[in-house]
């Protein structure tokens, strides 16, 4: 059970370790409780894990598979980290299935573009001489959830 705290303020996390250590699992929590808090979420997904989350949240899954609802590609990358950010809208970025090399180019188009939008959301509301940090402030009540979209069927969910 994962409780985020509605001050919480945080910018991007990572989770490394060998395999089997509980990397996905612990990061799938995360993103559960993050989305019951109706806070965005992206999710750079490098092996199709969370595409589960769809069947639980209102999460957009960007890929290459058929069944995605957008396909992402190192030319349209930037245009859907630009909706994305405007719209408030979480999103899976499912890398599994990219040729190779294509994958990066991929992700560097979304994420370059997302962290420009997100660094000016920051200036603007930021007062004058602080530093601008709390542009997710107020958002969501926090949240008490276990793994979900395990529960409910993970691979079913693909």
């Amino acid at each position: 059970m994962i409780r985020i705290a509605d001050n919480l303020q945080m910018e991007a996390s990572a989770a490394a370790g060998k395999s089997g250590s509980g990397k996905t699992n612990s990061l799938q929590l995360f993103a559960e409780a993050w989305m019951e808090n109706g806070w965005p979420l992206v999710v750079v997904n490098p092996m199709g894990e969370f595409r589960a989350l769809k069947a639980l949240y209102p999460i957009l899954v960007a890929g290459m598979q058929d069944d995605d609802d957008l396909s992402i590609t190192p030319q349209n990358g930037a245009q859907i980290a630009d909706f994305c950010f405007r719209e408030r809208l979480s999103i899976v970025l499912d890398m599994s299935m990219h040729p190779g090399g294509q994958d990066i180019e991929t992700l560097v188009s979304f994420l370059k573009a997302f962290w420009q939008r997100v660094l000016a959301q920051k200036k603007q509301n930021a007062a004058p001489g602080q530093h601008p940090e709390g542009f997710l402030d107020g958002i969501g009540q926090g949240a008490k959830t276990s793994c979900k979209a395990r529960r409910v069927g993970g691979e079913a969910a693909r």
